[in-house]
């Protein structure tokens, strides 16, 4: 077999061989019931971040990236958003699945992960592009994040849940949190350990990144289960609840430090 030809197969084994992701974006248009725990002003543009970071996910080059589901929990008709998109390009090579429901319920105090965790429920059982992957990409859907190939150039396979925690000092129930604006699952992980669980949140804590690491932190030992990043990895746009760039000057020189911590002090989770 000529050079060329060995250069070329190798080419193709390579891509063949990559591990594939759906990218599982999650939405709430009309925030509703838990209205009270966002910023007013950011309710009103709400729409617009979820069409820019669509954007931005259906043109980014990577070819580990399969498909987008853009997974809605408000009821809110998604026709003007599958209008906007109807003529772009990438949907060719990067099909977008479009999913909305009727499912933000408020239980008792509980924030605005209870319902999160409803649209991934839901996704899990209802998509068809999330079928054809074994792994996902869970995304908060008006966010992005530039080093996601990084991450992924940098995360070891075979995965089964990866996420970023990092330590709440003050907190002596629960030390450690997982930020939960993006995480990396196979489905067989998620639906083994974390679907339709929701209900066990109740009473014991308000918010998914407690909840999620209540269920997962007991599994850190398992093989493919990794809960801090090996690089900081830092989201685009605004906090809905406290209305914040994550650009800001402050949270620039956190992230900062923390990717510093990561080299110099691995084990301290900051």
């Amino acid at each position: 077999m000529a050079s060329s030809d060995t250069g070329r197969l190798a080419s193709i084994n390579t891509v063949e061989s990559q591990v594939r992701y759906t990218l599982l974006l999650t939405a709430t248009i009309n925030p509703e019931n838990y209205a009270d725990q966002l910023k007013a002003e950011l309710i009103q543009q709400r729409q617009q971040e979820y069409i820019n970071a669509l954007e931005y996910w259906g043109q980014l080059a990577d070819s580990r990236i399969s498909g987008i589901v853009f997974c809605e929990n408000s009821g809110t008709d998604l026709s003007e958003l599958k209008k906007h998109f109807s003529n772009k390009g990438f949907i060719k090579d990067r099909p977008i699945e479009w999913l909305s429901f009727s499912g933000n319920q408020r239980q008792g105090n509980v924030h605005y992960g209870y319902a999160e965790l409803g649209i991934l429920d839901h996704a899990i059982k209802h998509s068809m592009l999330l079928d054809k992957t074994p792994h996902f990409i869970k995304i908060t859907g008006r966010l992005t994040f530039d080093q996601l190939p990084l991450l992924l150039d940098r995360t070891a396979s075979p995965i089964e849940f990866c996420a970023d925690c990092h330590r709440y000092p003050d907190d002596q129930q629960l030390p450690v949190r997982m930020r939960t604006q993006l995480f990396i699952s196979s489905r067989g992980f998620y639906k083994q350990h974390l679907y339709e669980t929701r209900e066990d949140m109740l009473g014991k804590c308000t918010h998914i990144e407690e909840y999620l690491m209540m269920l997962v932190w007991p599994l850190r030992t398992q093989g493919g289960v990794l809960l801090r990043f090996p690089i900081e990895v830092l989201p685009n746009g605004f906090s809905a609840s406290v209305g914040e760039s994550y650009r800001s000057f402050k949270s620039r020189c956190k992230s900062s430090l923390r990717a510093i911590i990561r080299n110099i002090m691995p084990w301290y989770w900051l």
